[in-house]
């Protein structure tokens, strides 16, 4: 689901403006991924993510939130980045993801 930045964990928040700051960078999406991990839907993992891009490179800030279990390490930021060669390289070779790039290219 895309939501806005002001909607994710403040850690993430601060590490996206502090990015925006320091480099020539878009923020160009947040999105907000709930799963139930258990049957009886007791626990709630909610993956926040940060698209931004900067010239050629796509980096990708993530973080989770667990609700309903004890003991979880959430509030981990993490990073990765990709560049657009790469990109490039995995809408070549891979057939499910280069099948569906195509088909949104379509609509």
């Amino acid at each position: 689901m895309n939501i806005e930045l002001t909607d994710c964990p403040q850690v993430l928040q601060d590490r996206v403006r502090q990015l925006l700051e320091s480099i020539p960078t878009k923020v160009i999406a947040v999105r907000r991924i709930e799963s139930l991990p258990y049957k009886d839907k007791s626990v709630v993992v909610t993956r926040y993510k940060a698209y931004l891009q900067y010239a050629y490179e796509i980096s990708i800030l993530s973080m989770s939130v667990t609700t309903g279990l004890e003991d979880v390490l959430d509030g981990q930021l993490s990073q990765n980045t990709i560049n657009g060669g790469d990109i490039l390289t995995i809408l070549e070779a891979a057939d499910y993801i280069k099948d569906d790039v195509i088909r949104l290219l379509n609509k």
